[in-house]
């Protein structure tokens, strides 16, 4: 059987949520089904760390795991080149 690929996707640190624990912003553009208009839309991950050296503003990658707890599911794998 194929093993399933991990999303990765592009984040911004929101703020700290406790030990380990990032807070990250994911904002998207799509368009309005019905009057077609290009909206932005965020959505709020939290997200498992083990080196706790991340600021509020900095942009991480993160890739989906398996569930680490009840509403981590996400893991920041380092720093993004958008942040650079």
């Amino acid at each position: 059987m194929d093993k399933k690929q991990n999303k990765h996707i592009v984040a911004e640190v929101v703020n700290k949520s406790g030990d380990k624990s990032y807070k990250v912003k994911v904002t998207y553009r799509t368009k309005h089904p019905v009057y077609k208009k290009v909206i932005n839309l965020t959505k709020y991950y939290i997200v498992h760390s083990e080196n706790q050296d991340f600021k509020t503003g900095d942009f991480v990658n993160i890739v989906s795991v398996r569930p680490i707890s009840k509403t981590k599911s996400w893991l920041i794998k380092g720093l993004s080149k958008a942040s650079l």
